[in-house]
């Protein structure tokens, strides 16, 4: 009898993918992960170490920088990782052997993904909550936010994902068929507890509260004085773009939670889920960059005489 903790699984390599296409594909993605990756941490280390003073009072800015961290996480990952062993096919037959075995870093890898997944949800819907309390209550925003606060939050965005890192931990991480190459899968040692479907609870959820806020802060910001619209727009406009890319990729989950199971790891849904979260990992912070001038000439290195007064209404919650 066949022990799934133990025995090898074989690999199949499928030569049916022309080699020449599979590697335009992979050096297409790896152009724009590797540009996201810069990106995430160009910004990262203008919030924390090239201008502190301006960005960690502020609790957008502060949940921003660790969504760029969770990005950097899942480009490393899920990202450059995945495409690696997915579009370059000559490792595969190369490599097969090898991953036949019980996959004890790759399960971590594993882990690592749909973890960072998840605090990728949280901190989605936690931005757009920010926006909406700032939008509606401008004098006690700060209050809401509060360092001590966010003390406490940051720490549970980390943490609330353990709560279901268990399945993946006991479960047998084997490598897939995938494309012309491979990757990572599971088998349940518990028949109802899916992956898949617990992202799914935290991706509706955070889509819920994403409408209802953005809803809110589009209705509230219609009716403010034209100059405070201005002041608060930048960063709604950057919020709603993000979401509505966030929303395909629930739509995408959806799917992985209750009709995965009838196709294989080289159905189109499966690439086409991968581009979804690269929107989320490389676009956010372009569409930051995009709407905040400040951010934009702090990341850049241009600062000038202008950056006085955005740095007075970075503090005052708005750009």
């Amino acid at each position: 009898m066949a022990n799934l903790d133990t025995d090898p699984i074989p690999v199949t390599c499928d030569e049916s993918y022309h080699p020449q296409i599979e590697m335009v594909k992979f050096l297409v993605q790896y152009l724009y992960l590797i540009t996201g990756l810069i990106i995430n941490m160009s910004i990262l280390h203008t919030l924390w170490w090239k201008h502190p003073k301006v960005y960690r009072s502020n609790s957008f800015f502060v949940l921003f920088s660790v969504d760029c961290v969770v990005n950097t996480l899942l480009l490393v990952t899920d990202g450059l990782m995945a495409r690696l062993l997915i579009y370059l096919t000559p490792l595969c037959p190369i490599l097969k052997d090898y991953f036949a075995t019980p996959l004890t870093f790759f399960k971590f890898i594993m882990i690592l993904i749909f973890h960072s997944r998840i605090c990728k949800s949280i901190i989605q819907f936690l931005l757009v909550f920010n926006r909406m309390t700032c939008v509606l209550f401008p004098i006690s925003h700060d209050l809401i936010w509060s360092k001590k606060f966010m003390n406490i939050l940051i720490p549970m965005i980390c943490l609330v994902p353990v709560s279901v890192d268990w399945n993946l931990t006991i479960a047998r991480v084997f490598m897939q068929s995938t494309y012309g190459g491979f990757w990572v899968n599971y088998f349940k040692k518990v028949s109802w507890a899916s992956q898949s479907r617990f992202l799914l609870v935290f991706i509706v959820f955070a889509l819920f509260i994403t409408i209802i806020s953005t809803s809110l802060t589009l209705l509230t910001l219609i009716k403010l004085p034209e100059r405070s619209k201005n002041l608060e727009k930048s960063i709604s406009n950057a919020t709603l773009i993000i979401s509505i890319g966030f929303s395909g990729t629930a739509a995408f989950q959806i799917y992985y939670g209750f009709f995965f199971v009838y196709s294989d790891g080289s159905h189109p849904i499966f690439g086409l889920n991968f581009l979804s979260w690269d929107f989320l990992t490389v676009g956010s912070p372009i569409v930051m960059l995009c709407v905040s001038s400040t951010l934009r000439r702090h990341v850049l290195g241009k600062n000038t005489v202008r950056d006085v007064g955005s740095t007075i209404r970075i503090r005052s919650r708005t750009i």
